[in-house]
């Protein structure tokens, strides 16, 4: 947009001034806050194959898409607040070191992907 500003009250001066710039950069920045925000509020993390280190609730829910392991020799933490969510006829087989630590307050889940998926017993984890 375009304004026509009045420069000088002596002179009686006008000058225009581009607005375009400006807008186009708030424009951007608020596209950017807005994808920030959807980002982090459907946050997850995909997982499949080899695993271990550390999973966190900043990364959850954690969706077990297929054959996931930790390999032996490794080690899996998964921590308060996260969520592991299991696709059906998939897996965690643990052959190293898996602990999931929660709290009273903010426990650590194993569900399925889908209400009325498949028991997370009959393929969920495996030691």
């Amino acid at each position: 947009m375009v304004v026509l500003e009045w420069n000088d009250i002596n002179t009686n001066q006008f000058k225009l001034r581009d607005n375009r710039k400006m807008n186009d950069n708030l424009t951007v920045t608020l596209l950017c806050s807005v994808l920030i925000a959807f980002s982090i509020a459907f946050a997850q993390t995909e997982i499949s194959g080899e695993v271990s280190g550390e999973w966190n609730a900043e990364g959850s829910p954690y969706i077990v898409l297929d054959s996931t392991w930790v390999p032996a020799g490794e080690e899996l933490h998964i921590l308060e607040g996260v969520t592991v969510r299991f696709a059906d006829q998939t897996g965690l087989y643990v052959h190293g070191v898996m602990s999931a630590i929660g709290s009273e307050e903010d426990s650590v889940h194993f569900t399925t992907i889908e209400e009325g998926g498949c028991d997370i017993l009959d393929y969920g984890l495996q030691f």
